[in-house]
């Protein structure tokens, strides 16, 4: 993979953790290609090939209505989030690229209390359309099936 691309690569992971961040959802929706899926799995499922999703959207769509349901009917604790990820490890630099990028996400709550969350990695598959790149798949992968407190957001 070119250095170009290897680059554009990271702004497109690190633009998704910049909108989840700051809680940006429908730039973060952008990010995604009409035709994507986005889950959220524990590293255990996956090792015994568990087909189990803490979340999933198979589609944009249901996507898009899980963050209409989180921004106007969910109810969760009130807290910022801050996510950390590590370079992208290139594992497929066709089209579409498949890349995993290891996080952590730290959440602080409304007394100031910063606490880990998750930890785990992102296993991406990106696609090229118009010049654009976007994520087509998404799986986040759950290092540990504890959950701290209730999973409200995409990580």
């Amino acid at each position: 993979m070119d250095a170009a691309l290897r680059l554009r690569v990271e702004a497109l992971i690190a633009e998704a953790s910049a909108a989840l961040d700051n809680e940006d959802y429908q730039a973060w929706l952008d990010l995604f290609h009409d035709e994507s899926a986005y889950r959220i799995v524990p590293l255990e499922n996956l090792r015994q090939g568990l087909p189990g999703s803490v979340m999933l959207c198979e589609t944009k769509k249901a996507l898009s209505d899980r963050i209409v349901s989180l921004l106007r009917a969910n109810t969760y604790n009130p807290h910022s989030a801050r996510r950390i990820t590590g370079p992208p490890r290139i594992t497929a630099s066709g089209d579409p690229i498949e890349a995993e990028t290891p996080y952590a996400l730290y959440q602080t709550d409304v007394e100031g209390v910063s606490r880990l969350f998750a930890v785990g990695c992102y296993r991406d598959t990106i696609g090229s359309f118009g010049g654009a790149l976007r994520f087509v798949d998404r799986t986040v992968v759950l290092d540990s099936f504890a959950i701290p407190t209730l999973l409200a957001k995409p990580v």
